[in-house]
């Protein structure tokens, strides 16, 4: 049965990597923007400009026409455990007995899954104007020590000093409806973006202290034990729950500037959300599970996410948990877009090659934007006759780093990067950021 309890671990660790939220993962928009680092504002051109600097479409060099179809972004982190480590986790019960204790040290505090997942679904220019479409989602769940120990090895008999410890998640995702234009106005070119964000779900949700139970569940029924008095434990029950809100609206203004004092030079700045606003629905939902013994050594992941989801009911404050108010008043914290200042420079020369950097820095905090809140990036793209190909790195005002790299071939566009996001009481967390795209353009504009 232990390999059914490891399978569940993964499935909620994954589940966790898709539905949560408060991401830190550097995760630039498209492949090439990726393959450079992120060192991108300075080098895009028609469609890609729209999320990286309107003003770039008003420069020489811009296409008659550009699409992007489907390009997928995503990035992802875990706390202690690495790839490596994973396979271990799934074969849990081959492992030595020294091995399993070793992976279980790797997380003396628990472990953390982070995910940023951006989906520019189409994005069009012509001439100097630009309109695209966009999905976006950030998440990170946390999940102690014990928890994980329980899903490994079961309960132990008779054991009360179970801690849940920070097990927690958030999720925010929206759709990005934009359209941007840019206009040379004497040396300058100047460009404006208008966004209407359209909120999907912003969600919040936390486990609970356990209670040790004097029986223990055959069945996982999910309900509540009766407490162990003065009889040895048999079972443990945590109650899991959830608070939500499944809708929202907003808008956002993003304004650039880029110059080119000779051809082969461009200095490119953007503001983005130099205006904006955001207001989610304050009508929530909630939802509750309770996780006993059988579902820790016995459960299916698949059951009890759907017993979970057949949970869900209007929020109503009379008759919520303490936890779940303590969920809802904080829901809201953070889930405004966040103005984001960002400068860089591109130098093009007649071999192909492309020398690109930039900085970025993040005025507030925001769970809507996944990012960093300061970077450095520095990247180099080179023309070749068949492919393109570009290498790059980005870090953060902390100990976060990114090494990335990307080729373009014709129409598909592919980046893949290695991400550290530091450490958590000197425990690592690392991951990797993938982007794929198609997408084509028409001879510049002379």
């Amino acid at each position: 049965m232990r390999s059914t309890r490891v399978c569940t671990l993964l499935g909620v660790v994954l589940s966790a990597a898709v539905c949560a939220a408060q991401a830190h993962a550097q995760v630039p928009l498209t492949p090439r923007a990726l393959g450079m680092g992120g060192a991108y504002i300075a080098v895009a051109r028609g469609q890609e400009s729209l999320f990286e600097n309107p003003a770039n479409l008003g420069l020489p060099g811009t296409p008659h026409w550009s699409v992007g179809f489907p390009q997928i972004a995503l990035g992802g982190t875990v706390l202690g455990f690495s790839l490596n480590d994973l396979k271990d986790v799934k074969n849990y019960d081959q492992v030595s007995p020294a091995r399993a204790a070793e992976l279980l040290g790797q997380i003396p505090n628990g472990t953390d899954v982070e995910a940023e997942l951006r989906v520019p679904l189409a994005s069009v220019s012509i001439g100097h104007t630009a309109v695209g479409v966009a999905y976006a989602f950030a998440g990170n769940h946390t999940i102690g020590h014990d928890i994980v120990d329980l899903f490994l090895n079961g309960y132990q008999n008779g054991r009360t000093n179970y801690a849940v410890g920070d097990t927690h998640g958030r999720r925010a995702s929206y759709i990005d409806i934009a359209a941007g234009h840019g206009r040379s106005v004497g040396p300058l070119s100047l460009g404006v973006t208008g966004h209407y964000f359209i909120g999907r779900s912003l969600s919040s949700a936390r486990l609970s202290d356990p209670t040790y139970c004097a029986t223990a569940s055959s069945t996982p029924v999910g309900t509540v034990c009766v407490p162990a008095t003065n009889t040895v434990p048999q079972d443990v029950n945590v109650t899991y729950e959830n608070v939500r809100s499944t809708g929202g609206h907003g808008f956002g203004v993003d304004l650039g500037a880029a110059f080119q004092p000779i051809p082969a030079l461009t200095l490119s700045a953007a503001v983005d959300n130099a205006f904006t606003s955001m207001s989610w629905d304050k009508s929530l939902r909630s939802r509750r599970i309770v996780l006993n013994r059988n579902d820790f050594e016995n459960g299916d992941f698949a059951q009890i996410s759907n017993r979970y989801d057949d949970t869900e009911t209007d929020y109503n404050a009379a008759t919520a948990s303490t936890l779940q108010k303590s969920l809802a008043a904080g829901l809201f914290d953070g889930s405004d877009f966040s103005r984001v200042i960002r400068v860089g420079g591109a130098f093009a020369a007649p071999t192909g090659t492309t020398i690109a950097a930039e900085y970025g820095n993040r005025t507030d905090d925001s769970r809507l934007q996944g990012f960093w809140k300061q970077s450095f990036s520095v990247g180099v793209q080179q023309r070749l006759p068949v492919v393109t190909l570009s290498v790059g790195a980005a870090k953060n005002d902390a100990s976060g780093s990114l090494l990335s790299a990307g080729l373009v071939l014709g129409p598909l566009k592919v980046g893949i990067g290695r991400l550290n996001n530091g450490s958590v009481n000197g425990v690592d967390r690392k991951g990797w950021v993938a982007s794929f795209g198609v997408g084509g353009q028409s001879n510049v504009i002379p």
